[in-house]
């Protein structure tokens, strides 16, 4: 497999028996794709299934405001994480995961801090900033599953760009469906309400797993 990593065992009368496991935690061998189109399912899985990553996005449109704001914090978030994702496939950044998970999740807290002050007014002064700032930190976050099929020069090429495509079309879909339900809950008091609700309780999630992350 072009994708994977070649071992070697050798047998002997000492040695006549050698046993071999390969073991991926986040991409199995019946699961590696190969083609554009695998890469950008993986990618549509992973972002579907990265809920701190789905967490921070919801504190980044939860405070409303009109539609440019949230063309504006989406944009930036998903240029922020095309760019550090792009770096880490090719080495440039290298970073240990167990230095970017935690600060994956103090992003979601820190986000929605601001959020929460926000909703009343829906305004966030900035929050294109705070959502490219920590948009590469996620990139990277989303790095460690190419990572882990140890790409590198041209072949890394494809698998980058329908991976990223995926998440991308991922995470369109996700905020497509919170959109409206938040354009409806900014209609009235009791909204703003629950809108502060759900950004506490998606600030106190950030904070527990930045815990058990460290």
């Amino acid at each position: 497999d072009n994708l994977g990593t070649t071992s070697t065992l050798l047998l002997n009368e000492k040695t006549p028996r050698q046993s071999l496991e390969l073991t991926n935690p986040s991409v199995s061998q019946e699961e590696r794709p190969s083609t554009l189109a695998g890469f950008f399912h993986l990618g549509v899985k992973h972002i579907l299934t990265g809920y701190d990553h789905l967490l921070f996005l919801l504190t980044l449109v939860i405070v409303g405001g009109s539609l440019w704001r949230w063309v504006k914090v989406i944009t930036a978030f998903s240029v922020a994480h095309s760019i550090s994702l792009a770096l880490a496939v090719f080495g440039v950044v290298q970073l240990s995961p167990d230095l970017i998970e935690p600060i994956i999740a103090i992003s979601i807290t820190v986000s929605a801090v601001f959020s929460f002050r926000g909703v009343p007014t829906q305004t966030l002064h900035g929050g294109w900033i705070l959502a490219f700032g920590f948009g590469l930190i996620h990139g990277l976050g989303f790095a460690g599953v190419l990572a882990e099929m140890q790409l590198s020069g041209s072949r890394a090429l494809v698998p980058l760009v329908g991976f990223n495509l995926g998440v991308e079309a991922g995470q369109l879909g996700v905020a497509a469906l919170m959109l409206p339900v938040i354009r409806l809950l900014c209609r009235n008091q009791q909204g703003a309400r629950i809108r502060q609700l759900l950004t506490a309780l998606a600030g106190l999630m950030g904070l527990y797993w930045f815990v058990t992350r460290i």
